[in-house]
């Protein structure tokens, strides 16, 4: 089942011309030029409270998120994703003349891949570590890591993938066979993690504010009859 076959995307903000539907447009180019990679807005800090989750008008949206709809639900089995690549290449900053290393290779470090019935948490806000159980119809399929491993990421629900070499993040445990009805619904979130999430994720190389993503595609069974799945109404004569 891919992602792209159905169903509308969303994200928390939106950057520098990254639409979210870039993530399932079929194209896995991985560098910003190529124009088919996702980016929420970078947003800035609160000068009287050093706040970092805010807009660029002011108002807070907390962790940067990526959201599908695949039209139904599904049992979902794995998510691949592209990361963005061909910032980690040394380059000299043209007003300081030093020489200075890119680090949006990292920006999904950390950040985790929600399975859902619902679009957001009971709170009304997109989901947590904390608020994504099994009663809230909510799992959590697994952690990203970095575009340093291979292209694409695979994130199998409930198995913990190996650091690559000379990663320092290392997802939190446990991971195991899902209970039943864990890893199904009709909505796949990757956000980065809530403050109140301690231990579970560092942000990316953003701080948690930026999400960009060139290519996701999900591997899964439909449960119940999805929206692209209804016939297509003849048109008229």
């Amino acid at each position: 089942m891919w992602s792209r076959v159905c169903g509308a995307t969303s994200s928390s903000t939106l950057g520098w011309g990254g639409e979210p539907d870039r993530a399932i447009d079929g194209k896995h180019c991985s560098e910003w030029g190529d124009g088919s990679c996702t980016h929420t807005d970078a947003g800035r800090q609160d000068p009287l409270t050093g706040q970092t989750d805010l807009n660029v008008d002011g108002t807070p949206h907390g962790p940067a998120w990526w959201q599908v709809d695949l039209g139904g639900t599904a049992s979902i089995t794995k998510v691949d994703v592209w990361h963005r690549t061909g910032c980690g290449d040394i380059i000299t900053d043209p007003v300081t003349n030093r020489a200075v290393s890119s680090s949006c290779n990292s920006r999904l470090e950390g950040s985790h891949i929600f399975v859902s019935n619902q679009k957001r948490a009971p709170d009304g806000k997109m989901w947590s570590v904390t608020t994504c159980t099994q009663g809230s119809g909510c799992s959590v399929c697994g952690v990203l890591h970095s575009s340093i491993g291979q292209q694409p990421e695979v994130i199998t629900c409930g198995q913990a993938p190996t650091p690559t070499p000379g990663q320092t993040y290392s997802p939190p445990p446990p991971f195991g066979a899902p209970p039943p009805g864990q890893y199904q619904g009709r909505y796949i979130s990757i956000s980065h993690v809530h403050d109140t999430d301690a231990g579970h994720g560092i942000g990316g190389s953003s701080g948690g504010r930026i999400i960009t993503i060139c290519e996701a595609r999900v591997t899964g069974r439909r449960i119940d009859q999805h929206v692209c799945a209804l016939p297509r109404p003849r048109p008229p004569l």
